[in-house]
Parts: C-alpha cells; sequence; structure tokens
C-alpha cells in the first residue's frame, strides 16, 4: 500500500461508508448500517483491521452530517446517535471531521468529466483540470482573488437541502464556504402556494423554508398539504410515495404529487439563483440524491426557468452559469479524499 494512506468516511443518519484514499483513488468502500449499541470507534477499527498494511493508516478524514469539528464530541441531527455526543478519536489515528455537504463541496476539486451530466450552459468548471496545469512559482498575498468562471456552488436536495460555494483563487487555493441556504424562508408566489405554505404552518406547526419545499423529507408534508387544500383525501408517508402516486396514481393523484414535483423543482432553482447570484459563482453542480431517483419526474425545465428569473436584463449572469449534475456514486467519500489530499 502506497505511503500517505488515509481512512475516509462518509456517515449520516442511517449509512457509515468508510474507504481508503490512496494516491488519486477511493478504494476499498464499503457501507455499514449503524445502531446506537455501535460506536464510531468500534467501525472504523474493524474496517482498518480488516484491510492490508493496516499499521500505515495513520490519518483519517470523516464527512458528518453535523456542524461539528472537533472530532472528540460529534453531535449527529439524526439517526441512531441523535442529539448524543459520539468521538471519532482513537489510538494511533489522527482524526479530522469536516461537514457532509462541505465534503461534496470539496469533492468538485476531484470531479472528472464523467462524473457530471451537463444540464444547461456552457461547459461546468472542474477544478481538477486547473489545477494539473504546470504553472511559474506564484507568491501568495494578503488578498485572495479568483475569477467567476473559477467559483461553483453546490445545492443537494436529499434528506435536506444543502448549500454551499467554492472557488479556486488565483494562487490555487481552495476555499469552500459551507452554510445553511436551504433554511432560508420559502416566498410562495400564487395563491395556491400560498395556501399550502399557511397549512403547514397553521395545522403543522412547521417553520416553512426552501428545504421544506425542496427536500425528501418535505416531498410528503407538501404533497398532503395541497391534497387539503384542493379537498383530496390524499395522503403520503414518504418521497417515494409522492414519485410513485406521480408515475401510477389516478388522474387526480398524479395532478397533486406532479403539482407537489413541480414546486421541488421551482424551489430548487430558486435557491440555486440565489446562490449564484450572491457568489457570482459561474458553474452549478446539483448534488444529493433526490433529483437522481425521481428521474424523469425532476422536471429541468421548470427547475432552469426559476433558476433564470430575476430583473437583471442584459446582466443576467445565470444565463451564462453552467449547470451540472453529480453522477459520482460516493460524492461523500470523494470529498473527504480530497480534502485529504489538499491538506497532507
Amino acid at each position: 500500500m502506497k505511503d500517505q494512506t488515509a481512512i475516509v468516511g462518509d456517515i449520516g443518519g442511517t449509512n457509515f461508508r468508510l474507504a481508503l484514499s490512496v494516491g488519486d483513488e477511493i478504494v476499498n468502500v464499503q457501507e455499514f448500517h449503524y445502531n446506537d449499541n455501535d460506536s464510531p470507534k468500534r467501525l472504523i477499527r474493524a474496517y482498518i483491521e480488516s484491510c492490508d498494511a493496516a499499521e500505515k493508516i495513520t490519518q483519517g478524514v470523516f464527512a458528518v452530517a453535523s456542524p461539528s469539528t472537533d472530532p472528540s464530541r460529534v453531535v449527529f441531527t439524526n439517526g441512531a446517535w441523535k442529539q448524543r455526543p459520539v468521538s471519532f478519536e482513537m489510538e494511533g489515528l489522527t482524526s479530522t471531521v469536516i461537514n457532509d455537504f462541505a465534503a461534496i463541496t470539496y469533492a468538485v476539486v476531484s470531479l472528472k468529466t464523467e462524473d457530471c451530466r451537463h444540464i444547461a450552459g456552457p461547459d461546468p468548471f472542474l477544478p481538477s483540470q486547473l489545477l494539473q496545469v504546470d504553472k511559474e512559482s506564484i507568491v501568495p498575498s494578503r488578498t485572495l482573488t479568483s475569477k467567476p468562471s473559477h467559483r461553483y456552488v453546490v445545492v443537494g436536495p436529499g434528506t435536506g437541502l444543502g448549500v454551499s460555494s467554492a472557488q479556486v483563487t488565483q494562487t490555487d487555493q481552495i476555499l469552500v464556504t459551507d452554510g445553511e441556504g436551504g433554511h432560508a424562508s420559502f416566498s410562495p408566489d400564487s395563491e395556491e402556494e400560498l395556501a399550502v405554505k399557511r397549512y403547514i404552518e397553521n395545522e403543522k406547526d412547521i417553520e416553512v423554508t426552501m428545504e421544506t419545499m425542496a427536500s425528501g423529507t418535505g416531498l410528503p408534508i407538501v404533497f398532503n398539504a395541497y391534497a387539503k387544500v384542493i379537498g383530496k383525501p390524499y395522503e403520503a408517508a414518504t418521497a417515494n410515495d409522492v414519485a410513485d402516486l406521480a408515475r401510477t396514481g389516478t388522474f387526480n393523484e398524479k395532478r397533486c404529487a406532479r403539482w407537489t414535483l413541480d414546486l421541488f423543482a421551482k424551489t430548487l432553482g430558486r435557491c440555486a439563483s440565489s446562490a449564484v447570484l450572491t457568489t457570482n459563482a459561474r458553474t452549478l453542480f446539483i448534488a444529493g440524491g433526490m433529483p437522481r431517483h425521481l428521474g424523469h419526474l425532476f422536471r429541468q425545465s421548470t427547475f432552469l426557468d426559476a433558476f433564470h428569473q430575476n430583473d437583471l436584463g442584459a446582466n443576467n449572469i445565470t444565463e451564462q452559469v453552467s449547470v451540472a449534475m453529480i453522477r459520482h456514486p460516493q460524492p461523500g467519500l470523494l470529498g473527504a479524499h480530497a480534502f485529504f489530499q489538499l491538506n497532507r
């Protein structure tokens, strides 16, 4: 096994994925389903012991579904370890934890053309293509600058809605800025959307945000609210239920489900547009499991219409933005790998 081998992880509320970062690749990907009787240390130790030359694995980078940065005290928002601290520190291993959506944003650094599906605009900016170019030695200054063409935004509608941005500076540094853009307030633009928003707030006592309308968790909430608003007795328990009704339901069930999915696409477009306009980025990556899971039910035209809508006229920078969907099967692991490679 090569030098500079590290264990990398992608740990969410349900799945615990581990792999090795070796050179330019991640290898030996394994997935574990954990429960509250498990511990990160036990799973990590068992994985390392199963590897050849385990003694060479002394570094670990773990992407966690938590804002935590202290490996000795990670508090997950959901899952078997919800709201109680767990530790990723262990003897013989120097551990680093990063936010799981920050990891998705770091993953872009390692993406190849085949890892993306181009949706609209010019070709996407892939940092790997820029960083592979040999340059004369550049002396960093106090001011970090980057071209708009070297900035990108990632939006990730999965269980929730993640929003993050990054830029490659003119001194070849990578600056990732994560945030909570998915929790910005939702603004309806029709009477039906307003009625759904009010129903969710008043009847379900839920603060309605963009994440409510554009996430796997939110889809059944919005579907059930819209059914109530239009006087239909329909109910969905999961995002899969909504998708199934859109494909095989009765006429009115399909109508209700497809209205919900259109609102999903429109809200995602608005959220992505806000992030792009704020950062002046020229590439947008769509991550998260929901668009891939929905397939053709994710209305790209609805998404793009919302993404391009603003009052800039001839200065509408969103028309110049490349839109691509990340297709890499393990973006969380790839992001932890990229973080390790950038910091070793």
